[in-house]
């Protein structure tokens, strides 16, 4: 026998599937092409963090016998990473501009990022309509908010456990292969080398910050999808008479 607390938790899986399943950005803002652009953005920026490490390990080896070439593919795909997603998203605005027309008011047109604002509209209308149906009131909608944020800090305090172990380990080898290289960059008094040193730790900054992000998104995604989710739920429910 069906209970109320199974049509809940029926309603609430409903909810989320059709709001990143049915409605994910994916599905909605991207054509093939887009999609295209982006696994070569993705793929492209793999690349760069690997050319970067190979050249770190050979440099920590010997100064001299760095390879330029290591350093110039890292530069190389990280460019592509860069140029294919701003492509990427172009090509995702062209397509909402074809299939979307009523939601281009709500294009914000940055460089980097896709028109989350045009998919959240999308959601919201496909979510007010489903509520409707369900005839969800107020009082509902708040245990709903309230469940998906529980699920939300769950997730995060789980998955920063294993960031923060790797952050402790990792952190004293890097000062001390810094605190290894220096001293033998200046000792060696060659331009060159430091001007290489220069770039590559540059690069490698701009790389970290890239793949936090990209790792950021992977690890903490399905909290960050409840989040999402019950902002659009409180727009709703402000809705509701």
């Amino acid at each position: 026998m069906k209970t109320r607390l199974d049509s809940h938790f029926l309603l609430r899986k409903i909810i989320y599937n059709t709001c990143f399943e049915e409605l994910s950005l994916r599905k909605v803002l991207m054509d093939k092409k887009s999609k295209l652009l982006k696994n070569v953005a993705t793929v492209a920026i793999i690349f760069a963090a690997i050319f970067e490490i190979l050249f770190f390990v050979i440099y920590s080896t010997d100064l001299k016998s760095y390879s330029f070439w290591l350093l110039l593919g890292a530069l190389s795909t990280l460019i592509i990473h860069i140029i294919s997603m701003i492509l990427s998203v172009r090509a995702s605005r062209n397509y909402i501009k074809t299939e979307y027309p009523y939601y281009i008011k709500h294009m914000e047109h940055k460089i980097l990022s896709y028109e989350i604002s045009v998919l959240k509209a999308i959601r919201i209308n496909k979510l007010s309509n489903l509520i409707y149906k369900k005839k969800l009131n107020k009082n509902i909608l708040d245990t709903y908010i309230s469940y998906f944020d529980e699920k939300s800090e769950s997730i995060k305090s789980k998955n920063w456990l294993p960031i923060s172990f790797f952050a402790v380990f990792s952190l004293p080898i890097w000062n001390a292969y810094i605190n290894k290289i220096i001293p033998s960059i200046i000792n060696q008094k060659d331009w060159v080398l430091t001007i290489i040193f220069l770039v590559a730790l540059l690069l490698f900054v701009v790389l970290i910050f890239a793949l936090r992000t990209i790792l950021t998104s992977i690890l903490f995604k399905k909290a960050e999808n409840y989040r999402q989710l019950n902002e659009l739920l409180k727009i709703i429910k402000e809705s509701i008479d």
